[in-house]
């Protein structure tokens, strides 16, 4: 589980009040093997089709929270709800990352933060099958 740099730069900005918080959050998945720090939503190779689509992810103040250490602030924490997403209409392919952004659809949000699905193994849906999913981001942001 991890939040990229441009995660990291939208709670700041966030903090900073340079960009409001964001009225919805959208979970996804996507068959990437891997992603790193600095991926951004075009790197990201999402699911499509027979059922799929993100899910709608409500940000709260028991969502999202400042982690303190002695100092001051250091990093944040976001958790989102479990959401299920159910295959219809035919098989989903491997998936092995969720992924958390701002929009709907397309790449035009920011890559908020990743994790492996199933602990790494990923998922694979069958026609009717379903899974529920939550996330739930770490970072420690040198300030």
């Amino acid at each position: 589980m991890g939040m990229t740099t441009e995660g990291i730069q939208y709670f700041m900005q966030q903090l900073a009040q340079e960009v409001s918080l964001p009225t919805e959050y959208y979970l996804g998945w996507a068959t990437n093997t891997s992603l790193l720090v600095s991926s951004t939503m075009l790197s990201i190779t999402e699911l499509s089709g027979n059922g799929y689509a993100r899910q709608l992810v409500s940000p709260g103040s028991s969502a999202f929270e400042l982690v303190t250490a002695a100092g001051g602030v250091n990093g944040f924490k976001m958790t989102t709800d479990t959401k299920t997403w159910t295959a219809s209409g035919g098989d989903w392919a491997l998936a092995l990352m969720l992924f958390l952004t701002t929009t709907l659809t397309g790449t035009s949000g920011p890559l908020i933060g990743f994790q492996t699905l199933n602990e790494g193994s990923g998922v694979t849906l069958l026609n009717g099958q379903s899974y529920d999913a939550a996330m739930i981001i770490l970072s420690e942001p040198s300030l």
